[in-house]
């Protein structure tokens, strides 16, 4: 189900801060990639990066991004080519440490995937608390492809969210954010 929302949210024992990772939703097809890609775009003007760093600054370039980059991985009938994730950390964390965190996270947990992603910092945030602003911790956007390069699709499961809040918290401290 493309509506579907689910929350991961561990603590480590002795660490510090809790790493969650929130699921939005899933879609298929170029088209469910173009409008996830540009609404994120919209989101955070100048602020989205793809997997290689390129800034994607406007609609025409989320558009040309997914209809000519990620074209090969977004072919499938299935309701699952893309996904949106959302990394986030406690209040009071270093947003610059933890985008590095979540940069360094999403090139190794998803290696030979499209993805584009951007930090959402309360601090900068135009809009209001109640129109979904100004939420007090920090957290990164992504939006990736489900099926890489090679054809490898992302594993959801609950051994794999395991995982990825292992290598998260990991990232995450290289970067010195307790987590």
């Amino acid at each position: 189900d493309d509506k579907a929302e689910a929350i991961v949210q561990t603590r480590m024992e002795g660490a510090g801060a809790d790493a969650t990772f929130r699921f939005t939703g899933y879609g298929n097809g170029t088209d469910y990639g173009t409008s996830q890609v540009r609404s994120m775009v919209a989101s955070h003007k100048g602020e989205v990066q793809d997997e290689r760093g390129r800034v994607i600054a406007d609609a025409k370039q989320a558009g040309d991004l997914v209809q000519l980059e990620w074209r090969d991985q977004l072919h499938s009938r299935k309701p699952r080519d893309v996904m949106h994730l959302i990394l986030s950390a406690r209040a009071g964390t270093d947003t610059a440490a933890f985008q590095s965190a979540a940069r360094d996270f999403l090139g190794e947990q998803f290696a030979g995937h499209r993805y584009v992603f951007s930090l959402h910092d309360a601090g900068s945030d135009p809009k209001a608390e109640a129109e979904g602003g100004k939420r007090p911790h920090v957290h990164v956007h992504a939006i990736v492809a489900m099926r890489s390069d090679a054809g490898d699709r992302v594993e959801t499961t609950i051994a794999a969210f395991r995982q990825w809040r292992l290598t998260m918290a990991e990232k995450a401290r290289a970067h010195g954010i307790n987590m």
